[in-house]
């Protein structure tokens, strides 16, 4: 009982689902990640090459990744957010911009 309260821990049921899902939805994720990330250094070089004439766009934006679901979708956006930000090897600050959840109430421990 004194772990349960003091690790975070995930309802069976809720990370069971998202395990079924978590391969085709990072599958998905990376995938869209690596066009717009090749977007970004494609608009970043025209830019510096002068190809782009926008003074106010910087040399590199970086894609944002939003996380939204409601009830099961919201338990899985949540152990989605939380897998993208620890586990994967998109390891650049600020790349999970928001994390918009409702009615997922049920997915952790307070310790989550």
């Amino acid at each position: 009982p004194g772990a349960r309260q003091a690790l975070p821990c995930i309802h069976a049921g809720f990370q069971e689902a998202y395990f079924c899902v978590r391969d085709r939805i990072l599958e998905k994720v990376v995938a869209v990640y690596q066009r717009q990330f090749d977007k970004a250094i494609e608009r970043s070089c025209n830019s510096l090459n002068g190809v782009d004439s926008k003074n106010d766009t910087p040399p590199l934006v970086l894609p944002k990744i939003y996380v939204t679901g409601h009830s099961l979708g919201g338990c899985i956006g949540q152990l989605l957010a939380l897998d993208l930000a620890s586990n994967c090897e998109i390891i650049l600050e600020k790349t999970i911009s928001s994390c918009g959840i409702s009615n997922a109430s049920g997915t952790k421990n307070t310790i989550f």
